[in-house]
C-alpha cells in the first residue's frame, strides 16, 4: 500500500492550494507531469525535439504545435523547453499575454520577438551592436514620431527595478507600441500602417539584428510560441504580400 506524504493537505485551504490547476513551471513540469504516452499518439512530442537535434548552428526551423484546448499543449511545450534549456536559449512567448488574439497580425509578432530577443540579451549582459541597433531605433523614432522623452514617460522606474537591469531603449519602445497596439482601435491601425508602408526594411533589419544576437549568444535563439493559431491567417497575407519570387 502507497503511504501518504508527510506534508499531505490537512485543511480545505491547504487542499485547494495543493491543487493548484494553473500550468506547471520550472522543477513541477517533471514533478507533477502524468505520462499519457500509452493512449496517446507522442510521436508530434518526440518530433519536435528530433528536428531540433538536427539542426546546425544558424539554421532554423518553424514548428506548428496544434492540439485541442486542455489536451496538454502548454505542459509539453515547457518539457520541451526544459529539454533543450542547456543547448538554446529559449525564448518562451505567450500571445495572449503579449497581445490581442482576437486581432492580431504579423507585424506584432515582428516587435514582440525583437523586443524578446533584445531582453534576453540585455539579461545576459550583451547588447546588440551599436551601428545596428542606432540605425534600427532612429528608423523607428523617425516613423513612429516618437522620442526617447517620450518613451520614458510611459515606462516607470518600478517597472526597470522590477526586470532586474536597466530596459534598454528599444524594449521600452517596442513596449509602448505593444501597448499601443493592445489598446484603442485608431493606435493599432495607424501604428500597422506605418509599419507595413515600409515592412522590407523592418524585416531587413530585424533579420541583422537577430543574426547579431546569434553572433553574440554563440548559441540558438529559440522562440516558442503559445497561442500561435493567432497568427495563422495574418502570416499567411504577409506571405503573399511580401514573398519573392
Amino acid at each position: 500500500m502507497t503511504s501518504l506524504p508527510p506534508n499531505r493537505a490537512t485543511t480545505l485551504k491547504a487542499a485547494f492550494r495543493a491543487c493548484d490547476v494553473g500550468p506547471l513551471l520550472g522543477p513541477d513540469v517533471e514533478r507533477y507531469y502524468v505520462d499519457l504516452s500509452a493512449v496517446r499518439n507522442t510521436e508530434a512530442i518526440e518530433g519536435v525535439s528530433a528536428r531540433l537535434d538536427f539542426l546546425e548552428p544558424a539554421e532554423f526551423s518553424s514548428i506548428l504545435f496544434t492540439g485541442h484546448r486542455g489536451c496538454g499543449k502548454s505542459t509539453e511545450l515547457r518539457r520541451i523547453q526544459h529539454r533543450w534549456d542547456a543547448e538554446y536559449r529559449v525564448i518562451y512567448l505567450e500571445a495572449d499575454a503579449e497581445l490581442d488574439i482576437n486581432d492580431a497580425d504579423y507585424t506584432d509578432l515582428y516587435l514582440i520577438i525583437t523586443k524578446k530577443v533584445a531582453d534576453e540579451l540585455y539579461k545576459l549582459g550583451a547588447k546588440f551592436d551599436t551601428q545596428l541597433l542606432h540605425n534600427f531605433e532612429s528608423w523607428f523614432k523617425q516613423i513612429t514620431k516618437e522620442t526617447e522623452e517620450t518613451v520614458e514617460k510611459s515606462v516607470s522606474v518600478s517597472a526597470t527595478a522590477e526586470a532586474g537591469y536597466e530596459i534598454p531603449f528599444i524594449s521600452k519602445l517596442l513596449a509602448k507600441l505593444q501597448a499601443q497596439i493592445k489598446g484603442a482601435d485608431k493606435q493599432k491601425k495607424t501604428i500597422r500602417q506605418t509599419l507595413q508602408k515600409d515592412i522590407g526594411r523592418l524585416q531587413a533589419d530585424i533579420n541583422l539584428l537577430l543574426d547579431d544576437a546569434f553572433v553574440k549568444l554563440w548559441n540558438y535563439i529559440n522562440p516558442v510560441l503559445k497561442h500561435s493559431n493567432a497568427f495563422k491567417d495574418a502570416l499567411k497575407l504577409a506571405q503573399a504580400k511580401y514573398s519573392t519570387p
